[in-house]
């Protein structure tokens, strides 16, 4: 028989966009739900809690401010060039944007924009890994932990780029551990990178332990010593802009970061607890948890760099020993394990490459469950929630969360309204058919 050729030309480059756009397409309907969403529902202010200090900074370093506070100054310099955008909007004319001033919006959709670049990164490092199901994983992971909430309904917090960060420090991690050609330079792009965090958020230091003592027992005691210095020097040199500009760092009007102590139990009430359990709030962080350790038993080749990864995020976890504070006040979810974002990524793509068959389609059904759990809740706080909780904090669990729309006796069509009250993609296409009462 004869065989048949390959093909050649126009032919071959259709087949591979063909085999490309079929490997994509889970990642392209992944970034277009997404995409949507934060369009249709963006909030365009900062919202409140300590986050004005950083956009307050923000206007102190372009000279619009007299006075600010430095704390968790690291997120201003993010959200810096972004301003600057408001900035040259102002000039051209632009000065109000959906009721808010035009450097405030830019700066709100900036600190959610951050996660682009780290999902980009997330789908390299699966790909690499050969994992399945990445778009899948990408959108439950962020819908069905707190990052949704930040991103989109309280935007300028610096939990998003907290995520992104440490999604950052992960993927150099594994270039790092397979052995990349140019392994000194990495070695120099983690400590800077972690050095950066710090400043975004000072338990991040944790993460930067975590890694040197891995590598400690791992016996890489020079590259340990590199990513030790490499992290003070670049946190000592960015702290040095704060200090320059008269703003205080770790005083001022938010001195919050100054407490400390040992509490042991908090890690625990972190995961497990209905008032801000994170396995509670966000079971897919569970199911991404079996998959961390299936992925650590299936694949050998990996273990050193899974060693270092899952240090780190047990470092993120055990660090809130140390404060006295733990629930976030005024939150959604657990809002200080945010940065675990890529782990739960991660685990979520190794638990649906290790099941098969109806396994996958039970982990499937598991998923699209928790994660529309978490967003049920995070619709109900943000819809309902704004409404009866007015002080700094609130006592409700997500069990007490979930009952809101019953305990506040807010009728199914008043909710529905309220959802699309906010839309700006359903409004205009679709009229609402019912009244406002």
């Amino acid at each position: 028989m004869t065989e048949l050729a390959p093909p050649v030309g126009g032919f071959a480059a259709l087949r591979g966009w063909l085999l490309a756009s079929r490997r994509n397409a889970g990642i392209v309907v992944a970034g277009v739900v997404w995409v949507g969403f934060v369009a249709n529902f963006a909030v365009l202010y900062i919202a409140g809690g300590d986050a004005p200090y950083q956009y307050q900074w923000v206007q102190r370093l372009y000279g619009q401010r007299a006075h600010a506070d430095g704390y968790f100054f690291g997120l201003g310099l993010l959200e810096a060039p972004f301003y600057g955008i408001g900035r040259l909007l102002r000039r051209t004319g632009v000065h109000i944007v959906g009721g808010f001033p035009v450097e405030m919006v830019m700066v709100a959709l900036g600190t959610g924009l951050v996660v682009v670049p780290a999902g980009f990164l997330l789908v390299r490092l699966l790909r690499a890994l050969d994992l399945a199901a990445i778009g899948t994983s990408l959108l439950a992971a962020f819908f069905g932990t707190s990052l949704v909430f930040w991103v989109v309904f309280s935007p300028g917090k610096n939990h998003p780029a907290d995520a992104a960060l440490f999604t950052l420090v992960v993927y150099l991690v594994y270039r790092y551990f397979r052995g990349d050609a140019r392994r000194s330079r990495l070695l120099w792009a983690l400590g800077a990178t972690l050095g950066f965090s710090i400043t975004v958020r000072y338990f991040s230091g944790a993460e930067a332990v975590a890694l040197v003592a891995t590598l400690l027992a791992f016996r890489r005691v020079a590259d340990a010593i590199r990513i030790a210095c490499s992290t003070a020097v670049t946190c000592a040199l960015l702290f040095a802009i704060p200090l320059a500009l008269g703003t205080p760092v770790f005083g001022g009007g938010y001195g919050v970061s100054q407490q400390s102590g040992f509490y042991p139990l908090n890690p625990l009430r972190m995961l497990f607890t209905d008032h801000r359990g994170l396995f509670v709030w966000s079971p897919v962080t569970v199911l991404a948890l079996a998959g961390l350790v299936l992925l650590y038993r299936r694949r050998a080749d990996l273990r050193p760099f899974l060693v270092a990864v899952y240090a780190m995020g047990a470092a993120i976890v055990a660090s809130y020993a140390f404060v006295p504070y733990w629930d976030g006040a005024w939150s959604f979810g657990q809002r200080y394990y945010t940065p675990l974002f890529p782990l739960v990524v991660l685990g979520l793509a190794a638990l649906f490459d290790a099941a098969r068959g109806r396994a996958r389609i039970a982990v499937a059904a598991l998923t699209v469950a928790a994660t529309a759990w978490s967003l049920f809740l995070c619709f109900n706080l943000f819809f309902i929630g704004g409404h009866v909780y007015t002080g700094p904090t609130f006592g409700d669990g997500a069990v007490g969360v979930a009952r809101l729309q019953s305990k506040t006796h807010t009728p199914w069509g008043q909710y529905a309204w309220s959802i699309y009250y906010r839309s700006r993609l359903v409004k205009p296409l679709v009229p609402w058919p019912f009244s406002h009462s």
